[in-house]
């Protein structure tokens, strides 16, 4: 029983640093590719393929939105995989 706690925290740590890495991968494409973007918004999670993203006003937030669907293919794109499948973008603090 003790071996299979083991067991568990080991593929929890794994996933755990995988998601890490991801996350941080995204980042620096957003901050690489997006940069009028990235500006005015501050990524925040990804959980379950779907990516939130602060912004800090609604005239960007509208604008974002609009172009959420080359967005997602373009982060997709530069990750090499489909880990990207929706973006919530919500009004939010960002750290500039």
């Amino acid at each position: 029983m003790r071996e299979l706690k083991s067991i568990k925290g080991l593929v929890e740590k794994t996933i755990h640093d995988i998601s890490l890495d991801k996350k941080m991968k995204i980042a620096s494409i957003w901050n690489k590719h997006f940069k009028d973007y990235s500006r005015h918004t501050q990524l925040v999670d990804l959980n379950r393929g779907k990516l939130k993203i602060h912004v800090d006003s609604s005239v960007w937030m509208q604008q974002l939105n609009m172009s959420k669907k080359s967005i997602v293919t373009k982060i997709n794109k530069h990750l090499g995989d489909k880990t990207v499948k929706d973006i919530q973008f919500i009004i939010g603090d960002i750290n500039s």
